[in-house]
């Protein structure tokens, strides 16, 4: 299952989304959609907001 990505934008910067299951079940796989919460954030900032941010755990 697919709970977060950091896709990359630009030098030592990434984007870090969710994936949001709008009214389906979790385990129904490509049923959803990636919301971007943060922005232009270093790797290290990704690695802790998925730490500590209930929205990327499964």
């Amino acid at each position: 299952m697919k709970f977060a990505r950091v896709e990359y934008v630009l030098g030592d910067r990434y984007n870090l989304s969710y994936m949001r299951y709008a009214g389906q079940l979790a385990y129904m796989k490509n049923k959803g959609e990636w919301v971007e919460l943060h922005s232009k954030v270093t790797l290290d900032e990704c690695i802790n907001l998925i730490k500590e941010d209930e929205v990327f755990h499964p």
